[in-house]
């Protein structure tokens, strides 16, 4: 509830600001469509968890075979790899921008910027469809998520995605790497791109800090590592999985240079009615 409730209030804010889709504003106002996904993705379970407890297991098969656990599995998935997508493509811009705002005006055009974010949306929406297209596997455990241990199918769907989401990270951590590097020479002198950028930066510290006890948790059941039991993982996974979308639409309220401005816009346009 918490994602929803201020993906919610993120976007109804940036809904009032007069700030054109640009370059330094369009991939975060984005995030909270993803967040709130993932934040009902959550509720469903919970909700399922509530109105089962104490009884699960006369419903659990029928949980798992029925279409809401597909959907909510597919929903999950979705959103947390749109999430990583958006994140990689808004570090990409800014190291780019940035590297080259004394050489080069030009900025990402509103049409480039809306093809990239689509793009975006559909490779994660791919990815999401897959285990629906391969065997169902979003139905091998309560959570609806594939996992990474059972059968064979599963375990390589979610290797290969933790493989792709570790490469994405590795990407961003690359390019923000060779940024600060400039910054710390003294080659950038615009404030408020500076606030983009830590802005930038520390959502993807806090994603990435979040993301490896999964990457960990895949590779340990790979390589059979049989110290971390299949319930050990599934606990850590139902609180791991959610956090991101919990915790960027609040740093995006509390550090998003933006969101100041759009508050801003509200209360004048509040006034002025």
């Amino acid at each position: 509830m918490h994602s929803i409730c201020t993906s919610i209030l993120q976007e109804y804010i940036a809904g009032f600001s007069h700030n054109d889709l640009t370059s330094a504003t369009g991939y975060p106002k984005r995030q909270p469509v993803v967040n709130a996904l993932m934040g009902l993705a959550s509720a469903v379970l919970a909700s399922v968890d509530a109105s089962t407890f104490g009884s699960f297991a006369q419903y659990g098969a029928q949980w798992e075979s029925g279409i809401g656990c597909q959907m909510t599995g597919l929903l999950s998935i979705f959103a947390a790899e749109a999430s990583i997508f958006l994140l990689t493509l808004a570090a990409l811009e800014r190291a780019f921008s940035v590297k080259h705002a004394t050489k080069f005006e030009t900025k990402s055009s509103i049409a480039s910027i809306k093809i990239a974010i689509s793009f975006c949306f559909l490779l994660a929406l791919i990815i999401a469809v897959i285990p629906l297209l391969t065997g169902s596997e979003y139905g091998v455990s309560p959570l609806c998520l594939p996992l990474p241990f059972g059968e064979s199918a599963a375990m390589g769907y979610m290797v290969a995605l933790v493989l792709l989401n570790s490469l994405c990270f590795l990407v961003m951590t690359i390019a923000y790497t060779k940024l600060y590097c400039s910054l710390e020479k003294g080659e950038l002198d615009n404030i408020w791109d500076c606030s983009m950028v830590k802005h930038i930066a520390l959502l993807l510290f806090t994603n990435c800090i979040l993301y490896c006890p999964v990457a960990f948790l895949s590779f340990s059941s790979l390589l059979n590592l049989t110290f971390i039991s299949p319930e050990v993982i599934k606990s850590i996974l139902l609180v791991i999985v959610p956090l991101p979308a919990c915790l960027n639409p609040l740093l995006y309220i509390l550090f998003n240079p933006h969101f100041k401005e759009d508050l801003v816009s509200l209360r004048k346009t509040k006034i002025a009615h």
